[in-house]
């Protein structure tokens, strides 16, 4: 299986004036593996923003490559997506300043991380409506 781009999101990284790539499949499913190990069990979370609050503390971060990872399980965090058919591609992206709000994206169900790892924007299709988005640093995560 093979991810399928979308034009919309990667017009809007050019935009941003990020210099992005698409993620070649193998890897895409790896960093989902990698974010499933520690972010996702949700019994994990000690601490987490939601909604407005997790777009705030999005919003203070700046990472010079970061990740935007559509998921590929039944699960967007706490939230079923049971999505079907192909999946959007997995991008990495390098820039200055602040990571761009991908909220207009959320229908996409992915997360955002930078290369360590060390927080985790989660945007799903129920964003403002049952859930999320949600924020998550390394830090707030109960032992594993």
């Amino acid at each position: 299986m093979a991810g399928v781009t979308d034009q919309r999101l990667e017009e809007f990284l050019t935009r941003c004036g990020l210099e992005w790539s698409v993620i070649p499949w193998e890897r895409h499913m790896s960093l989902s593996n990698q974010w499933d190990a520690k972010y996702g069990n949700i019994q994990h979370w000690l601490r987490q923003k939601q909604g407005v609050k997790a777009q705030f503390e999005y919003s203070q971060q700046s990472a010079t490559t970061f990740l935007i990872v559509p998921f590929l399980g039944h699960f967007a965090g706490p939230d079923s997506i049971n999505k079907t058919g192909a999946r959007t591609t997995a991008y990495e992206c390098h820039g200055e300043g602040p990571v761009p709000d991908l909220s207009d994206f959320a229908n996409i169900d992915l997360l955002v991380v930078p290369e360590d790892f060390s927080w985790t924007m989660i945007h799903t299709h129920e964003d403002y409506a049952l859930g999320g988005p949600y924020f998550i640093r390394e830090e707030w995560l109960g032992p594993h």
